[in-house]
């Protein structure tokens, strides 16, 4: 689980489950070359921001 940020809170909050899930995560796929779990939790992150975006984009262009 992540937590989005509070008013005057900064950075976000993340449950020990979810740092256990990205490091199976990490573990289970080395193809795709990821060596620690702070670049793990980038990479997913990075994705959910593109993902967020994009529909985002869907939902602004349907209304």
């Amino acid at each position: 689980m992540v937590k989005i940020p509070q008013v005057g809170q900064k950075g976000l909050t993340f449950r020990a489950d979810f740092v256990d899930g990205v490091e199976k995560f990490r573990n289970d796929h080395s193809e795709l070359g990821l060596t620690s779990t702070p670049e793990a939790i980038r990479y997913a992150w990075n994705n959910f921001v593109a993902e967020y975006n994009r529909l985002k984009h869907i939902i602004e262009t349907h209304h």
